[in-house]
């Protein structure tokens, strides 16, 4: 069973110690949702397990060594000190000193997380070769955005492959040349979905089922398996200091099962939930 991270602001969980100073690390609902999701994929995915190894291996990030470590020894004093000090690591998150203990809002969106914690592995990078004019470009993304044609998610393979091979024209002045474009792509592809716009330039709601969602897609003959789905609810509140939650539902290819996992809910009891559950859009996760 895979360990379930608390979230910081439950009196429960006590200070830290790191250099000699005590900490709080508050409101890491985002962190929590996002690490659930891959702690899943390193324990269902041989592949995405080996990538993580490899990583961890080369000291190449804090998080595939927390990754590694917390699936191998379960949820424990060391997972939260370890979490502290990727968090802390990877940005200045607001701080109040309160007697001897440094308190950390740790609020960010899931998103903002991706980009710090994979800035070397993204979901992918793009080199553009412009056949006339031979200009180069490089870029790279955290996640792929995708606007959904209709209110379901059925046509999410149709749009990665538009994703990868819609003809892209050359942003070098009076150069309208169609370039070449060289894809990578990482062993994660993390994926927003936005519903279709309707009246005055906004976009609608939406809501799909868990069974809609493909549990696979392909790209560039790559085979990646569906892993998990992060949802944001926002605050009930008005007050400028009410803050939404982040939960995961992960999918466990092996026993083809969703479990839901909220950081708020102090239980070691797993929450199975039925595949006609329906959600609210945001972010897929798909592994190898």
């Amino acid at each position: 069973m895979i360990g379930r991270l608390l979230n910081g602001n439950l009196t429960k969980l006590k200070s830290i110690l790191i250099n000699k100073k005590y900490y709080t690390i508050e409101n890491t609902c985002a962190y929590d949702s996002l690490s659930q999701v891959l702690f899943c994929s390193y324990a269902d995915s041989d592949c995405y397990r080996q990538f993580i190894d490899d990583i961890a291996r080369k000291n190449d990030g804090l998080v595939f060594e927390f990754i590694k470590k917390t699936v191998r020894d379960g949820v424990t004093v060391q997972s939260y000190r370890k979490r502290a000090h990727v968090l802390l690591s990877v940005h200045k998150f607001p701080c109040t000193k309160i007697g001897e203990t440094i308190r950390v809002n740790a609020i960010c969106t899931v998103l903002f997380l991706i980009e710090k914690l994979f800035i070397k592995y993204p979901t992918y990078k793009e080199v553009r070769i412009c056949n006339e004019c031979k200009q180069k470009s490089r870029r790279s993304g955290a996640s792929m955005e995708m606007t959904l044609p209709a209110f379901n998610v059925t046509s999410l393979q149709d749009m990665i492959t538009e994703f990868v091979t819609f003809p892209a024209k050359c942003r070098k002045p009076k150069c309208d040349a169609i370039v070449q474009r060289d894809w990578s792509f990482s062993s994660h592809l993390f994926v927003e979905i936005f519903p279709p716009y309707v009246e005055n330039n906004l976009r609608g709601k939406m809501s799909v089922p868990l069974s809609d969602i493909p549990q696979q897609v392909t790209v560039l003959g790559k085979t990646f398996t569906i892993r998990g789905v992060i949802l944001f609810k926002p605050p009930l509140s008005n007050n400028r200091n009410a803050v939404g939650h982040y939960t995961a539902y992960c999918w466990r290819s092996l026993i083809q099962r969703w479990q839901l996992y909220d950081d708020m809910i102090d239980s070691k009891t797993v929450t199975y939930v039925k595949n006609s559950s329906v959600i609210d859009r945001n972010i897929l996760i798909y592994t190898l």
